[in-house]
């Protein structure tokens, strides 16, 4: 039927608040076919069929259809912001998703009361800016620090991106917790300070370097990324190398790199003195590889660890591979039986770096000095 309709078509445009009406009718169309008809759960199931009927309906709420994306998964993506008061001299995003809203804190307890009864065991906190997070009292740390009351140690969180400019002592408190994911990524966008003024941004780079520093000493064992634009207007090569030995000096794990790119009535647009293409690429060559390298030791210092996992794919009699809270691939083997039949949460030991990491059950008692485990799990309640 879908193909019937849009055989014509050599190419769909869909704005992001209205992508799910999209995911909506290939997914109406694909739930009987094979691969759907045996749901993990009637639960899930059901979930999915609501999905279903919210993303059918007329509504412009940005938020109706939180929490019920990844419905065949232990992961959940939880929107609970949109839009932006900031005004970044490249980003069009207040001129498309207007000034910034964020979900009513109650709606927000209640989706993840739902996906704690719908057996999730991970909710992404998603948004343009969930660092501007406020609905009556609660701000953002104080909405994660009610949402962990709720999961009750059922869930872990993981934040999709913190702005280095509204962090605060209690949100600094908060990320100590072990049911916040160890994944910290930050927006840095450039490693120098003129350049950043430039951009417009709130912050300067000894600001993401105290945090880098704060985040490191609370909690050692997280991977702490950031958002790279290479050739905003004007970057020269003297302002790059400060962005490389900023990146090198705060120590990243991983890098996001973006070729800056001109977005149609935004600031950057109207700017002269352009970067060429080719040495952007050149800029963005070297960016990446210092994120491989960045990363590959990251990924060796694990060795050893005992890392929370989500179960997500069954490769084997007790063997299955999930993330773990630091975002990494983990291929665990030796999984009791009655915890796999249910994608419980597990420790897992990490005794093979790398991407997938090999790792091997680790029973309750069995702790790391690299790791602090969000929650309850139920290898520890049996």
């Amino acid at each position: 039927a879908l193909r019937g309709r849009f055989s014509s078509l050599s190419g769909v445009v869909v704005a992001p608040q209205h992508k799910k009406h999209l995911i909506s009718a290939v997914a109406r169309s694909l739930v009987l076919a094979e691969g759907f008809a045996d749901a993990e759960s009637a639960k899930k199931r059901a979930l999915f069929l609501d999905f279903l009927r919210h993303a059918e309906s007329p509504q412009t709420d940005p938020f109706v259809l939180t929490g019920a994306e990844s419905v065949f998964h232990s992961r959940a993506f939880l929107k609970i912001q949109d839009g932006c008061d900031n005004r970044c001299a490249y980003c069009r995003v207040p001129l498309a998703r207007g000034a910034a809203v964020s979900l009513a804190a109650e709606r927000v307890f209640e989706h993840i009361e739902r996906l704690v009864r719908n057996g999730f065991r991970e909710a992404v906190l998603t948004g343009v800016n969930i660092s501007a997070y406020q609905s009556g009292p609660y701000d953002l740390a104080a909405l994660l620090e009610e949402a962990i009351i709720k999961a009750n140690g059922e869930i872990r969180f993981r934040l999709s991106s913190l702005e280095p400019d509204n962090f605060s002592e209690r949100l600094y408190s908060v990320l100590k917790d072990a049911a916040i994911c160890p994944h910290i990524h930050l927006p840095l966008q450039s490693g120098s300070d003129p350049v950043l003024a430039r951009m417009k941004r709130r912050y300067r780079t000894g600001t993401v370097a105290q945090i880098a520093g704060r985040i490191r000493a609370e909690r050692p064992e997280a991977m702490l990324a950031a958002d790279v634009i290479v050739g905003f207007p004007g970057e020269t090569e003297a302002e790059f190398v400060e962005t490389v030995e900023t990146i090198q000096e705060i120590g990243f794990d991983r890098l996001h790199v973006f070729p800056f790119s001109k977005r149609p009535g935004t600031e950057a647009d109207a700017m002269s003195d352009f970067v060429p293409d080719a040495t952007i690429r050149k800029r963005v060559a070297t960016l990446l590889a210092l994120s491989r390298v960045s990363y590959e030791s990251f990924l060796n210092g694990m060795k050893g660890a005992i890392v929370d996992v989500i179960m997500e794919r069954e490769m084997g009699r007790d063997t299955f591979i999930g993330s773990s809270g630091q975002s990494v691939k983990c291929r665990v083997r030796g999984i009791p039986r009655p915890l796999m039949a249910k994608k419980e949460r597990i420790r897992a030991r990490i005794v093979r770096p790398g991407d997938p990491a090999g790792a091997v059950y680790a029973p309750a008692g069995v702790e790391s000095s690299l790791s602090r485990l969000p929650g309850k799990m139920m290898s520890e309640t049996r």
